[in-house]
Protein backbone atom coordinates (compact mmCIF):
# COMPACT_ATOMS: atom_id res chain seq x y z
CA UNK A 1 0.00 0.00 0.00
CA UNK A 2 1.35 3.36 -0.77
CA UNK A 3 -0.01 6.86 0.61
CA UNK A 4 0.51 9.82 -1.68
CA UNK A 5 -0.08 13.33 -0.43
CA UNK A 6 -3.13 14.99 -2.78
CA UNK A 7 -1.20 17.68 -5.21
CA UNK A 8 -2.61 21.13 -5.76
CA UNK A 9 -1.44 23.60 -8.39
CA UNK A 10 -3.50 26.99 -8.61
CA UNK A 11 -6.99 26.62 -7.99
CA UNK A 12 -6.41 22.69 -8.75
CA UNK A 13 -6.07 19.93 -6.75
CA UNK A 14 -5.91 15.79 -7.04
CA UNK A 15 -6.00 13.28 -4.27
CA UNK A 16 -5.97 9.42 -3.97
CA UNK A 17 -6.73 7.51 -0.99
CA UNK A 18 -4.07 4.99 -0.60
CA UNK A 19 -3.15 2.64 -3.18
CA UNK A 20 -3.01 -0.82 -2.95
CA UNK A 21 -0.94 -3.20 -5.10
CA UNK A 22 -1.52 -6.91 -5.24
CA UNK A 23 -0.05 -9.84 -7.57
CA UNK A 24 -3.13 -11.36 -9.95
CA UNK A 25 -2.95 -15.02 -10.60
CA UNK A 26 -1.40 -14.68 -14.40
CA UNK A 27 1.11 -12.51 -12.81
CA UNK A 28 0.08 -8.97 -13.70
CA UNK A 29 0.05 -5.78 -10.68
CA UNK A 30 -3.16 -4.83 -10.12
CA UNK A 31 -3.55 -1.13 -8.53
CA UNK A 32 -6.62 -0.08 -7.28
CA UNK A 33 -7.39 3.93 -5.96
CA UNK A 34 -10.06 6.23 -6.13
CA UNK A 35 -9.10 9.87 -7.49
CA UNK A 36 -10.60 13.01 -6.12
CA UNK A 37 -10.03 15.99 -8.23
CA UNK A 38 -11.14 19.65 -8.33
CA UNK A 39 -10.68 22.28 -10.25
CA UNK A 40 -10.62 24.70 -13.94
CA UNK A 41 -11.16 22.40 -16.70
CA UNK A 42 -11.68 23.33 -20.20
CA UNK A 43 -10.90 26.68 -21.20
CA UNK A 44 -10.86 26.92 -17.11
CA UNK A 45 -11.95 30.07 -14.64
CA UNK A 46 -14.90 30.50 -12.60
CA UNK A 47 -17.28 29.32 -15.47
CA UNK A 48 -15.27 26.24 -15.88
CA UNK A 49 -14.77 24.53 -12.73
CA UNK A 50 -15.48 20.81 -11.47
CA UNK A 51 -15.32 20.04 -7.81
CA UNK A 52 -15.06 16.82 -5.98
CA UNK A 53 -14.97 15.09 -9.14
CA UNK A 54 -14.20 11.15 -7.65
CA UNK A 55 -13.87 7.98 -9.11
CA UNK A 56 -12.59 4.61 -8.61
CA UNK A 57 -9.26 3.42 -10.74
CA UNK A 58 -8.84 -0.12 -10.92
CA UNK A 59 -5.35 -0.98 -13.02
CA UNK A 60 -3.46 -3.94 -14.11
CA UNK A 61 0.18 -3.46 -15.37
CA UNK A 62 2.07 -6.06 -16.52
CA UNK A 63 5.70 -4.85 -15.80
CA UNK A 64 6.97 -5.14 -19.28
CA UNK A 65 5.31 -1.63 -20.14
CA UNK A 66 1.47 -2.40 -20.89
CA UNK A 67 -0.77 -0.18 -18.14
CA UNK A 68 -4.45 -1.25 -18.68
CA UNK A 69 -6.86 1.37 -16.36
CA UNK A 70 -10.76 0.75 -16.08
CA UNK A 71 -11.53 -1.49 -18.96
CA UNK A 72 -15.44 -1.42 -17.72
CA UNK A 73 -17.89 1.06 -16.79
CA UNK A 74 -16.75 3.16 -13.71
CA UNK A 75 -18.65 4.96 -11.95
CA UNK A 76 -17.73 8.58 -10.87
CA UNK A 77 -19.87 11.47 -8.73
CA UNK A 78 -19.12 15.26 -7.74
CA UNK A 79 -20.03 17.79 -5.69
CA UNK A 80 -20.08 20.40 -7.93
CA UNK A 81 -19.67 21.67 -11.28
CA UNK A 82 -20.77 24.66 -13.21
CA UNK A 83 -21.67 22.40 -15.83
CA UNK A 84 -25.19 21.17 -14.09
CA UNK A 85 -25.89 18.03 -16.26
CA UNK A 86 -22.62 16.80 -14.71
CA UNK A 87 -23.38 16.39 -11.44
CA UNK A 88 -27.24 16.09 -11.69
CA UNK A 89 -27.33 12.75 -13.95
CA UNK A 90 -24.00 10.90 -13.40
CA UNK A 91 -24.18 10.53 -9.20
CA UNK A 92 -23.66 7.33 -8.27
Amino acid sequence: MATIAPYAAGAARLALTPVTFSATPGGATSIATRVTLSGPIGGGGSANRVDGLAMPVAALWDGRGRLVVNTGCTPWRCSGSRYPDWCSTCRV
